[in-house]
């Protein structure tokens, strides 16, 4: 006599296996790509609001002692906190276009007079942190770093630079 033996299949196949692991990567690479996304705009967004409180404290300053701050005309970091202790391209060794944060300091003393200076993030973008500022004893330019594409500057900011990438940098003029 022969016997037969019935095996029941508690377990899930190779394919279904298989299918669940795509499923599942598929979601993960989803998330991670809008969670990156997120992160830049946040990022853009305290930037900005960085750029224009210094903007509001420059006038600030203006409105109660008639005139902007006296500093030799220059670019100077805005803020402390940099890389290198230096802004916009903080990995160069030409003062032309890194510039060191402790010659801000006078510029940062007189603007500490009428309230609490702003800050934010210190975080670089191919190479390049903000804000920073080119002053003139009559004017200013205050420049800031984005993650964006070419002409897609923040509202009530003009485009000044791209390259091509993320990179793009956008400022606040106020000449007189």
């Amino acid at each position: 006599m022969t016997s037969t033996r019935q095996t029941n299949s508690y377990g899930f196949t190779l394919i279904e296996l298989l299918i669940v692991i795509v499923v599942v990567g598929i979601l993960s690479g989803i998330t991670t790509v809008a969670y990156g996304n997120v992160q830049k705009r946040a990022l853009n967004s305290s930037r900005l609001s960085e750029m224009k409180a210094w903007d509001k404290h420059f006038q600030l300053y203006k409105a109660i002692n008639g005139s902007y701050p006296s500093m030799p005309s220059a670019d100077y970091c805005l803020g402390t906190g940099f890389p290198n202790g230096k802004c916009r391209d903080y990995e160069s060794t030409d003062p032309a276009y890194g510039y060191d944060q402790t010659a801000a300091l006078p510029l940062t003393n007189q603007l500490a007079s009428v309230g609490k200076l702003p800050s934010g993030p210190r975080v670089p973008i191919d190479g390049t942190v903000g804000p920073y500022i080119t002053y003139w004893g009559g004017g200013y330019w205050i420049s800031q770093v984005f993650n964006g594409k070419a002409n897609e500057c923040p509202a009530d900011t003009i485009f000044s630079w791209h390259n091509g990438d993320d990179l793009l940098i956008c400022g606040i003029d106020r000449q007189q």
